[in-house]
């Protein structure tokens, strides 16, 4: 049993993180844990406090430093703005030379916001390309139905407990609808819906549709049972 007031080099805490992320498939909040898959934040406390060890292979450790490296850069560039709580944290734990068991719940959740960040900027890149040739689908206010849209991004809206999926459709034509579950990126749906809102985005200037009221057939072929969302 270690000391509990131990401290550790966050290169060494980040590197464990990164491994239990891998191997955990992603990130398990305790309040989503089961016997079978605890959270990550349990398990990278017992790594270090509990010498229940896993697995740093030298790729983790590569990952870890380009995780360090990049959620740094965001950092820098949100200095524009006022921080949250949760990004002063964050902050502060990568500008540290250790870690403390404190810090550790922080440092389990890194790797997963790594990860959404590079989708965002995927979806950024994938957008502004869908732009040049997206146009309107369907009218205001007309019920339409869709097939064959592909999932592009996913985001979770914690205030609304929703996710706004953004979708291509015909590979040319950019869609948005609120749902309340989760897709994932690369998934076909098959749906249909109100079209809400149809405008021309501030941030990439091309043309998009808002949906809502959506109701999903089919994921990937499987039929949902009408999901509602």
């Amino acid at each position: 049993m270690v000391n509990k007031n131990a401290v550790f080099p966050v290169t060494d805490v980040l590197a464990a993180s990164v491994a239990i992320h891998r191997q955990q498939g992603g990130f398990v909040k305790k309040n989503s844990a089961t016997p079978d898959r605890p959270s990550n934040s349990s398990l990278i406390y017992d790594h270090f406090f509990d010498d229940n060890l896993v697995v740093v292979t030298e790729e983790d450790c590569e990952q870890a430093a380009e995780v360090r490296q990049y959620l740094m850069g965001l950092a820098v560039k949100a200095f524009s703005r006022d921080l949250s709580d949760f990004e002063q944290n964050v902050l502060g734990l990568l500008q540290s030379d250790t870690v403390d068991r404190t810090k550790m719940g922080i440092a389990a959740s890194l790797p997963s916001v790594f990860e959404r960040h590079c989708e965002q900027d995927m979806w950024s890149i994938r957008e502004r390309a869908l732009s040049v040739t997206s146009e309107y689908v369907g009218k205001i206010r007309e019920r339409i139905l869709l097939s064959g849209l592909v999932v592009e991004n996913v985001r979770h809206i914690t205030k609304t407990k929703s996710y706004l999926a953004c979708l291509s459709y015909d590979n040319k034509h950019i869609v948005k609808m609120f749902c309340q579950h989760s897709l994932r990126i690369g998934d076909v749906v098959n749906c249909s819906g109100n079209v809400k809102s149809q405008e021309i985005s501030k941030y990439h200037r091309g043309m998009e549709t808002m949906l809502n009221h959506v109701r999903i057939q089919s994921v990937n072929g499987e039929r949902q049972g009408d999901l509602t969302n």
